[in-house]
């Protein structure tokens, strides 16, 4: 007759199946699973982004609500633009006890592969009312253009 075997998930399972963080939430089920940590809620966190291209430009766009544009770093290098910045967790007094926080918090990282026909030394950015606008022109050779028949 076989024993009764118990089955404990490992961390890695829970959190490949449900995602960061789950698995110390299994862990502290004694109540502690409800209080919201740092950690748990800024490893979730990719900002939305848009990409648009025209036939001069390619844009991007990225929802960066709450932050300053002194937070947020951008960088263009061998081809992939890479978004950097951070939202501090801690907005309220130290003694305050939040019942809900739904807003991710942390640093983030977004990277987006450029094409070749973009002119790395034009590309402009622009910070506005949360979103973070990049406009990356084309190369003047990679527009297209009209070619008469003779």
């Amino acid at each position: 007759m076989n024993g009764i075997v118990r089955w404990t998930p490992s961390s890695n399972l829970l959190d490949r199946t449900f995602g960061p963080g789950v698995a110390r939430m299994f862990d502290e089920f004694t109540g502690a699973a409800s209080r919201i940590r740092e950690e748990d809620v800024s490893a979730a966190w990719t900002p939305a982004a848009d990409v648009r291209e025209t036939e001069g430009s390619i844009f991007v766009y990225v929802d960066l609500p709450g932050l300053k544009k002194d937070d947020i770093t951008v960088s263009l290098e061998a081809g992939v633009l890479t978004i950097h910045g951070e939202r501090p967790f801690g907005d309220g007094d130290a003694k305050d006890q939040y019942h809900r926080r739904e807003r991710f918090f942390g640093r983030f990282s977004r990277s987006f592969r450029v094409p070749r026909n973009v002119e790395a030394g034009k590309v402009h950015a622009a910070f506005a009312d949360g979103v973070l606008t990049l406009e990356m022109p084309k190369t003047e050779e990679s527009r297209p253009r009209q070619i008469d028949i003779n």
